[in-house]
């Protein structure tokens, strides 16, 4: 007969003995029901076993220790203990229903057992313990810590017992509980995506990009479903590290070989960053993670110039700071022409941003957020170049890190293009006379980098495809100059002499 209590369904009766223990403890033997015994192949009618000593009550310490057992015995009759390391797991006694044990029964045995926390077994014919989705728990108590007992709540623990506070203990699992979730949502999409994607190809159509989602572990986990090769940010940095220090000698050793390494490091790194590009534009992430984005590859940011850029710093204060304190401006990028080293200013939006209203029904304007930004990154360069003499001495741009404020340029990448003919008319006509401002839309920014993708996996081909037309002369192999290739350009890491690679 099922039982039924907040919390618990027992399908099946376990026999209960109750056994006085030491100082004042009570022993709670399990016999679990005989579909359990029988699930594990034990034949009842020629071997009975004998009860597990699964529960422990401490009326005076108002404790109660759960002892966890796999409750299918072997063929001799045993249980064994479910876990190496941890063997006892304690409790407080909360549960108003628990008076005193002096009438011992099954339903004070389950008035225990349904006051633990989430993550617990409560059925003792499946043994007691966590459930399988919290093993973690365990794993890292046993990685961390030598302790075999495990006290959950809220009082001083033993000297021999591993402490968790319940609501430690609780926070612990419903983030696992999340993550399940997380887990769930990344696997729908893979195979949603995956399948539109296979049907989409065979009937012509484009296909649609992964939805990563904004938090980063169903990223992480969506990265890793839709990719059985996907490598994690810190591996892939370390595997780039290794070539970095193997690239000097490599050049000097093999120079097409180093040629193809460098080319191909940087066709994947683009790739990469173009399909997070993708994937942020079509998710709508919120600006602060554009910012993060970019701030990560100041790169990418470079082609929103028609000159060489080079980067100097993420967000900047730029002056405007009253006496209060209050009224800082904060430029989202601040770059500098590689030739001139004359300063740029770089005001970044979301690729939702508006670029145009409509004026009395007909007649189309620049959007507040818009002609906003314009404004904006106008009062950055302003503030800049008021302050610019203090702000080079704090920052000391001077020598290589030069700085120079002959007339600040000022980029705003905001929107993606309109598609209405009329749209984009109304859109460039504004920011062709947007004077002192170079407007560039997100879509635009993203041409620009999938251009240069391709001319650089055309140039990879072109490069392999001539492998064979290296120069025989040794003098003119010489002649190649190290700076052709230049691989520290792209890998920021010193190598030495006394690299064991």
């Amino acid at each position: 007969m099922a039982r039924i209590i907040p919390g618990i369904t027992i399908l099946d009766d376990p026999k209960f003995d109750f056994k006085p223990g030491k100082n004042g403890t009570w022993q709670v033997l399990v016999t679990p029901a005989d579909r359990m015994l029988a699930s594990g192949g034990l034949d009842l009618t020629k071997i009975r076993p004998k009860p597990i000593h699964m529960l422990t009550i401490d009326e005076k310490r108002k404790r109660f220790s759960v002892h966890p057992y796999f409750t299918r015995p072997t063929p001799t009759g045993l249980f064994e203990r479910k876990y190496e390391n941890i063997k006892t797991i304690s409790f407080d006694i909360t549960s108003k229903k628990w008076k005193d044990g002096t009438n011992l029964s099954s339903d004070s045995v389950y008035s225990l057992l349904g006051s633990m926390p989430d993550g617990m077994i409560f059925d003792p014919n499946f043994g007691l313990g966590i459930k399988r989705d919290y093993r973690f728990i365990l794993k890292a108590i046993g990685e961390l810590s030598k302790f075999s007992s495990l006290y959950i709540g809220v009082f001083e623990p033993d000297a021999d017992e591993f402490f968790i506070q319940s609501e430690d203990f609780d926070s612990i699992v419903a983030e696992i509980n999340r993550i399940d979730s997380r887990a769930r949502a990344a696997n729908v999409e893979v195979k949603a995506t995956t399948t539109y994607n296979f049907i989409a190809e065979l009937e012509g159509f484009p296909p649609r990009h992964f939805k990563l989602g904004r938090h980063a572990i169903r990223q992480l986990i969506t990265k890793f479903i839709k990719d059985t090769n996907y490598v994690d940010g810190d591996i892939a940095n370390e595997q780039i590290s290794v070539v970095a220090k193997t690239a000097r000698r490599l050049a000097k050793d093999n120079l097409s070989a180093s040629v193809e390494i460098v080319s191909k490091i940087q066709i994947s790194r683009l790739e990469a960053a173009i399909a997070q590009y993708e994937g942020y534009m079509e998710s709508g992430e919120p600006e602060r993670v554009w910012q993060k984005f970019f701030e990560d590859d100041p790169f990418l940011l470079s082609f929103a110039f028609g000159y060489p850029v080079a980067y100097v710093n993420g967000q900047s204060h730029v002056g405007g700071k009253r006496i209060g304190g209050k009224g800082e401006n904060i430029a989202d990028f601040l770059y500098k022409n590689a030739m001139n080293n004359n300063a740029a200013i770089i005001e970044i939006k979301t690729p939702q941003t508006p670029l145009l209203g409509y004026y009395r029904q007909s007649s189309l304007h620049p959007h507040k957020e818009l002609s906003g930004a314009v404004i904006q990154v106008l009062n950055q360069k302003y503030n800049l170049a008021r302050t610019f003499p203090t702000k080079r001495d704090d920052n000391e741009w001077y020598g290589p890190d030069e700085v120079r404020d002959f007339d600040l340029d000022c980029v705003v990448v905001v929107g993606t293009m309109p598609t209405d003919v009329k749209e984009q008319r109304s859109f460039q006509l504004y920011r062709k006379n947007s004077h002192g401002v170079r407007i560039i839309t997100f879509d635009e920014l993203l041409e620009n980098l999938k251009n240069v993708l391709h001319y650089m996996k055309d140039s990879d081909n072109e490069t392999i495809e001539g492998d064979d037309d290296e120069p025989e002369d040794e003098d003119a192999r010489d002649g190649l100059e190290a700076d052709e290739i230049d691989l520290e350009a792209d890998i920021d890491l010193e190598a030495t002499d006394d690299d064991p690679f």
